[in-house]
């Protein structure tokens, strides 16, 4: 009965200690660890933009979007990484929702797209550039109709990137 007493009281004792003192060493460890995991992985030590949500028009009552982040690693030959996730949320089984990405620079002028159907989960998007110097980065969401095999309910282009400054477009 007293060993299990002491037991408790050790435990006890650093849990207290850990509350105290220890979390501020381990945010500190993990700071310290973030600026090497980045340089690792290839990239600069500064965290991702995050960008969105940019949404589709409506379609009775429902609206696709989508929402993620980009990184721009100038370091290692102008690389411009886009992610995203696409949801499609409550609308009729022949829409899908649709992202277009579009990447403009030197000697560019490229787009993307990923598209999801149904309302479970989300759509995974991911896409690298490297090298175009890379100057606006825009995307926007519609819907992809199944039956007509075209983009419906288009909203309006978003610029994610120019030139280092986040900005809107209007149409």
């Amino acid at each position: 009965m007293h060993r299990s007493i002491r037991r408790l009281l050790g435990l006890t004792a650093a849990c207290g200690a850990l509350a105290a003192g220890g979390a501020a060493a381990l945010t500190a460890a993990a700071e310290a660890t973030a600026p090497a995991a980045a340089a690792a992985a290839g990239f600069r030590a500064d965290p991702p933009e995050r960008w969105g949500p940019v949404y589709s028009r409506y379609h009775e009552g429902s609206r696709a979007y989508a929402v993620g982040r980009y990184l721009v690693d100038e370091e290692h030959g102008d690389r411009f990484v886009v992610d995203a996730r696409l949801y499609d949320k409550g609308s009729p089984s022949w829409l899908c929702a649709h992202l277009e990405v579009k990447f403009e620079g030197d000697d560019l002028d490229r787009s993307y797209w990923a598209r999801k159907c149904g309302s479970a989960g989300f759509a995974r998007f991911s896409r690298a550039v490297t090298g175009f110097g890379v100057t606006h980065v825009s995307a926007r969401v519609c819907y992809w109709d199944d039956e007509t095999e075209r983009k419906k309910y288009c909203g309006k282009w978003v610029y994610l990137y120019s030139g280092g400054e986040e900005e809107e477009e209007e149409e």
